[in-house]
């Protein structure tokens, strides 16, 4: 983790070792009761590595769909592994809701909404 003050201009890294050898038991505590910030940064690390944070407020994927086995940036994952197909479900079938997760919001990605230009619009250069 690369840590920067911006009042001071200080930097700190900080290393740990998580896990055995064999990666197996790869747990850390959380630090998002210190930075907020860091909430989407553990869940990609456990998304991607496998390595879960104790206290996180909301471990859950990030990237890959829920029913994505394994982490596919481990050195152990197989190159070769197909992953299963995820039928067609409606919000019955899946038993939550299909539409945007907190903490996304209706009109994120289009923070400044959406214009439609036309010919008309663009100034002769």
């Amino acid at each position: 983790m690369h840590l920067y003050s911006i009042g001071k201009g200080h930097r700190v890294r900080l290393k740990a070792r998580v896990g055995d050898e064999d990666g197996e038991g790869a747990e850390i505590d959380s630090v998002c009761g210190v930075w907020i910030g860091a909430d989407w940064f553990e869940r990609e690390t456990w998304d991607m590595l496998g390595i879960k944070f104790r206290g996180h407020p909301d471990l859950r994927r990030i990237l890959m769909y829920p029913e994505f086995e394994g982490h596919p940036l481990r050195k152990d994952y197989p190159a070769q592994l197909t992953q299963p197909l995820i039928p067609y479900r409606t919000e019955e079938e899946a038993g939550l809701p299909l539409g945007k997760l907190a903490p996304f919001r209706d009109d994120e990605g289009m923070a400044f909404g959406r214009k439609q230009y036309s010919k008309n619009d663009v100034e002769p250069s």
